[in-house]
């Protein structure tokens, strides 16, 4: 019996040995049928006819390569639009596939795709459908597909290499448990024929979920089978497949149940005969000490593994055996108190040990006593499978969880991994956090048998480290809400900390920026590159303050001035040092703009002082002219007659002569010259006059004419051009009211658009098509807004849109070097926006002239 059993054994040792033979071999198939056809469709697509889609050379091509390659069921070649255009087998009828699940796909991903497997309903085969695709030269568009279905019944040629018993049977199924092909000894047998149908339905029979197994099952065609089968992945999860490989129970063991019966005959005999020996022997010398050997054996089961007391004298191999005994049940206590020892160090600790199936939801097999203390989970809940392992995942992770586990677990060499901390649920409902490393059992097929895995509760850690990233995250939004530019570096000079503004004034982000020296990401300071790296590097080693460092920053054809500060940092081993960088462009130009006023203050004073010398002068001219013409053209006066008498002659003789002269003419001329010399005079001393920034009411006709006076008379002066030959052409609305205003500024503001209209109508040139200089000038009222407009509009060369934006921008200009300083329009902008509250606009097209429009409040509100 013994023979026999080990017999049984054996049987079955050799069949499982070929089974598994068998599904590796078909395993390797697959993967090589994959690769085959990937390489076979690639090929084709290269092909100019297929490339092409020339219909009549494609389908000879692809008939004479179908020819050669049997193993396909069909070879076809369909356009962008699903239409196939040739094919191995000749088409009764144009064919659109475009709705096919394969073209659908590799529409999609523009990929070389394996799709489901599928049965013809015309033939009832079974094949699998592959695509390649053909792509437009930029990689964007499907030009084509190259389909190709491969024919499973050539799975013969791998099922036929690995011998197996008579009336076995070899069935593949898809994931959903429909029939795709059986072996041919099976179709043999008269049974009907059901590809496409379902397992149970054809076969009598359910697999179970597992993915690997043994099944004993009475058989569709009557006969009692073992089938052997696994699950199997081709090119991706849906196209799983499921591998059965049946063995009839009767060809298995006829050769067992043979020798089993003529043992049995033999082992008959020689028991009678060992009956008569043993009835006279045995009680004394065998059966007594068996018996009490017996009896520890018994104890030992019941978990005594206490020193063993010693059996007695034993005869021959007994005592031997006796021996055996005792030293297996030392070694057995000895392994105990060391397991115990293990156990309790592993229960006292916050690491769980489990062991859990690879089936669905994960039953668990094994776990250590300390889950209760941890979790709170007693090991009787889990090992019972009340509660399986993806049961106590918290849900928002356990999808996560499922992915990692799958994703690692098809890694064949793969032996161990590390989840991402996830969270799990403990029996009160707390959430915790765990670090979770498993280890893959694989049996030596390579399919996974279970998994080992330890879980740490790192709640505590999690929180601390959330706290301060946290602690990081407050950090990082006060360094960027800083409004300068804030740059951390190590101590070679490294960017460790990058802060928005720098982000914004760089267009560098932190990723690009970190780890790089600093000067790399500041190419803006090409100038001062080398006084700004010596300053750091001076910081960082000497720890020393780094201040009121002034450079420039070039951006595009913007320059822009930068304050630079370095704080060193000094501790510990950390070192660097924390750079602070403001932009002080509008402090500089601010600056510049009042020292400029500076200037103009100086200017008028003296202007004021020149006005005062010629004033004096001017008076006396003024006055002997008047006595002149008194004495020349007084007729009447004594004094005047009694004198020319004196010399002869009468004031009708010196009447005479000096209107035969044109004296009178000339000596009024002198005089207008000279009122009109004093009234610019007076316009100066207006001008220039410091008001200390007071307001009082002024017409804005009076101060228009004023300044155009002015205007005439300093170009007069400055011989560039003659201001008299502009043309003037006033537009003022009546009845205007009287205005709050600083009156010599408005007049500062009006003087340079009237001197800078000048200057861009006299350097157009002189061109017969262009008409003569002219100023526009309007007043107006705007009621609306409680607002007086002034535009001073010229017919120059104007201005384009990038001029326009920059028109009052400090130190901007259009005169050429030496001309102009670029301040005249930005400190006029600041009279009219800062000191005044009001606005001032420039529209411009290039040719078509320039029209400032500036717009005061009628009255002025405390200003301070």
């Amino acid at each position: 019996m013994y023979t026999g059993f080990k017999q049984y054994q054996y049987t079955i040792q050799d069949t499982e040995d070929n089974v598994g033979q068998l599904r590796k071999l078909f395993y390797d198939e697959q993967l090589k049928i994959v690769k085959q056809t990937n390489q076979f469709l690639r090929i084709l697509s290269k092909v100019p006819s297929v490339k092409g889609l020339e219909l009549s050379e494609c389908n000879e091509f692809l008939q004479a390569i179908h020819r050669e390659n049997p193993q396909y069921s069909t070879l076809v070649v369909a356009n962008g639009e699903g239409m196939i255009n040739c094919c191995a087998i000749p088409l009764k009828k144009p064919i659109n596939v475009a709705d096919r699940s394969w073209f659908r796909r590799i529409s999609k991903s523009r990929e070389f795709v394996i799709d489901n497997f599928l049965i013809s309903r015309s033939s009832k085969k079974a094949s699998l459908p592959f695509a390649y695709p053909i792509l437009s030269s930029d990689g964007k568009t499907l030009v084509a597909a190259v389909g190709a279905a491969f024919n499973l019944e050539y799975y013969r040629n791998v099922f036929e290499s690995v011998p197996l018993p008579r009336d076995s049977v070899i069935l593949v199924t898809d994931r959903t448990g429909n029939l795709l092909y059986k072996s041919l000894s099976h179709q043999a047998s008269g049974n009907q024929d059901c590809l496409g149908e379902k397992l149970e339905q054809c076969r009598g029979f359910k697999l179970p979920d597992t993915r690997k197994g043994k099944l004993e099952v009475r058989d569709a065609d009557g006969k009692d089978r073992i089938y052997w089968f696994e699950r199997l992945s081709v090119g991706q999860e849906t196209n799983e497949i499921c591998l059965l490989i049946g063995i009839s129970k009767q060809a298995l063991f006829s050769g067992v149940k043979q020798m089993l019966l003529i043992n049995i005959a033999m082992l008959c005999v020689v028991a009678f005969s060992s009956f008569i020996i043993a009835w006279f022997f045995g009680g004394k010398f065998i059966l007594n000490p068996v018996n009490r050997l017996l009896e520890r054996t018994r104890l030992v089961q019941k978990g005594d593994l206490s020193i063993p007391e010693s059996i007695g004298e034993l005869p021959g191999e007994l005592e031997i055996l006796s021996r055996a005994f005792d030293d297996m049940v030392l070694d057995l206590y000895q392994k105990g108190k060391d397991r115990d020892e293990a156990y309790t160090i592993i229960n006292n600790s916050p690491l769980v040990g489990f062991i859990w199936s690879n089936q669905s939801g994960w039953p668990i097999e094994f776990v250590t006593e300390n889950i209760e203390n941890v979790f709170g989970y007693s090991p009787d809940e889990l090992r019972g499978n009340t509660i399986r392992q993806a049961g106590i995942v918290f849900p928002d992770d356990l999808e996560r969880v499922q992915r990692e586990t799958v994703r690692f677990s098809r890694e064949k060499k793969r032996e161990t991994f590390a989840h991402t901390p996830y969270r799990v649920l403990t029996k009160s409902g707390d959430i915790r956090w765990v670090d979770h490393r498993v280890y893959i059992k694989r049996d030596p097929t390579g399919s996974i048998r279970n998994y080992h895995g330890i879980l740490l509760d790192i709640t505590e850690r999690r929180q601390a480290e959330e706290e301060i990233q946290n602690l990081r995250n407050y950090l990082s939004k006060i360094i960027d809400s800083m409004p300068s530019v804030l740059i951390g570096v190590d101590k070679e000079g490294r960017v460790t900390q990058w802060n928005r503004k720098a982000r914004s004034v760089t267009k560098i982000s932190r990723e690009s920026a970190e780890g790089k020296p600093f000067e790399e990401n500041f190419p803006g300071f090409s100038s001062d590159l080398e006084r700004v790296k010596n300053a750091v590097k001076s910081a960082v080693n000497d720890h020393k303050l780094v201040k009121d460092l002034k450079v420039t920053w070039t951006e595009g054809e913007e320059t822009r001035y930068q304050d630079i500060t370095i704080f060193p940092l000094v501790d510990g081993n950390m070192g660097g040092a924390v750079i602070r960088i403001d932009d002080i462009t509008e402090k500089v130009r601010m600056e510049e703009v009042l020292i400029q006023n500076e200037k103009i203050l100086s200017v008028g004073g003296l202007a004021a002082g020149m006005a005062h010398e010629i004033n004096n002068p001017l008076a006396g001219v003024l006055q002997n002219i008047d006595v002149l013409e008194t004495r020349l053209t007084g007729m009447t006066i004594p004094a005047n007659q009694s004198a020319a008498a004196s010399v002869g002659t009468s004031m009708e003789s010196i009447a005479e002569f000096m209107n035969l002269r044109g004296i009178p003419r000339i000596i009024h001329g002198i005089k207008d010259s000279g009122f009109r010399m004093a009234s610019i005079v007076k316009n100066m001393l207006d001008f220039s006059r410091k008001e200390n920034t007071s307001f009082s009411s002024h017409h804005p006709t009076e101060l228009m004419d004023k300044i155009l006076e002015l205007a005439s008379a300093d170009y007069d002066l400055k011989k560039q051009y003659d201001f008299k030959s502009i043309l003037i052409q006033k537009e003022y609305e009546p009845d205007l009211p009287m205005i709050s205003c600083e009156g010599s500024k408005i007049q500062q503001v009006l003087l340079n658009i009237l001197n800078n209209g000048a200057h861009a109508m006299f350097a157009r040139g002189e061109k017969e098509e262009m008409p003569p200089p002219k100023f526009i000038l309007r007043l107006s009222h705007k009621t609306g807004l409680g607002m007086l407009q002034i535009e001073v509009e010229d017919n120059g060369t104007g201005m384009d849109a990038k001029t326009r934006k920059k028109i009052f921008d400090p130190f901007f200009t259009t005169k050429p070097a030496g001309v102009g300083t670029g301040l005249g329009l930005s400190v006029s902008y600041f009279i009219i926006k800062e000191n005044h509250g009001g606005t001032m606009d420039v529209v411009s097209e290039p040719g078509k002239g320039t029209n400032f429009i500036i717009r005061l409040p009628v009255e002025q509100k405390s200003r301070k």
